[in-house]
């Protein structure tokens, strides 16, 4: 998903594949203050933050700068009053909101913060909450989240009736802190209309499926690199010129270890097109390999 990492990938409050539809019913009929991070289904690469408030849910977009590798929040496309404020992952984001540092930002709505007063009342920017305003607090902070919350969770994932190994694993994270038994796993699927050689095949399906993107990343890659070939040599780096030789090692009888001899030489393009036969062979390359490396050459000169 994106470029983030694989811990914010695998956080148990990120939900990828749920929408904004779906968001607004899961997060309906809980408490004030109950939220999710999903992906945003019409902007790609965003983060959005999902927040229950009194009568609706709030949707917060969060931008992530991969060369950073932190999260800020936008607004209408613009950064929030938050813009000196950056978030390495999205337990920090979360973290912002437990300590309610959102809501004096002015991010998040003073509703979301349960307390026994209404917030026009306060005589502080956060009141003292009682036994009922603890309560609910613990549950906005994940304290009390369990059965019904992982439920939720074996919903969103079966939606497309497949089961990746990052949804297994998220699973097997929250059964661990919440004691949920396989018993009771098997149980909620069963209540979802789902048996366990069903529940099988959406792992396998899920396991083909990573398969494939795995092997479609593998082809950007080998495209990615073939296009680096393909530039002006005289632009190469070291990685592209040994990519290069690789490439043409079959047409031109190229060996293993010939192209061994340029790892860690910091031979780039330009160097490439200035090499002949007797500096090869001061690398340790036989004559014969020389030869077909020198053809190999000529022909980027044309």
């Amino acid at each position: 998903v994106f470029a983030m990492s694989k811990q914010d990938q695998n956080y148990i409050y990120f939900f990828p594949k749920v929408s904004r539809v779906e968001a607004e019913e899961m997060l309906g009929p809980r408490t004030i203050g109950t939220f999710l991070f999903r992906a945003s289904s019409s902007k790609m690469g965003r983060i959005v933050l999902s927040i229950k408030q009194r009568s609706t849910v709030l949707h917060i977009l969060l931008q992530f700068n991969p060369s950073q590798g932190e999260y800020i929040f936008l607004s209408k496309g613009k950064q929030t009053p938050l813009d000196k404020s950056s978030y390495a992952s999205l337990r920090d984001v979360y973290t912002d909101l437990s300590k309610k540092r959102l809501v004096s930002a002015g991010i998040v709505n003073p509703d979301h913060v349960p307390s026994n007063r209404k917030a026009t009342e306060a005589k502080s920017s956060v009141p003292p909450l009682g036994e009922q305003g603890k309560n609910a607090l613990q549950e906005i902070l994940g304290a009390k989240r369990g059965l019904q919350d992982y439920k939720m969770m074996l919903r969103v994932f079966i939606m497309d009736k497949k089961i990746t190994s990052r949804e297994i694993k998220q699973l097997g994270e929250y059964r661990k802190d919440h004691s949920i038994s396989q018993g009771i796993h098997v149980e909620m699927l069963a209540a979802l209309g789902v048996s366990n050689v069903t529940w099988e095949k959406y792992v396998k399906a899920g396991k083909e499926r990573e398969e494939e993107e795995e092997k479609e990343e593998e082809e950007e890659e080998e495209t990615e690199r073939k296009k680096k070939v393909n530039d002006s040599p005289s632009a190469w780096g070291a990685k592209d010129v040994l990519a290069w030789m690789q490439a043409v090692a079959k047409k031109y009888s190229i060996q293993d270890k010939t192209i061994s001899k340029f790892e860690g030489q910091d031979v780039t393009g330009e160097a490439l097109l200035e090499l002949d036969r007797p500096m090869m062979m001061q690398l340790g390359v036989t004559m014969g390999q020389a030869n077909a490396v020198f053809k190999a050459i000529k022909t980027l000169e044309v």
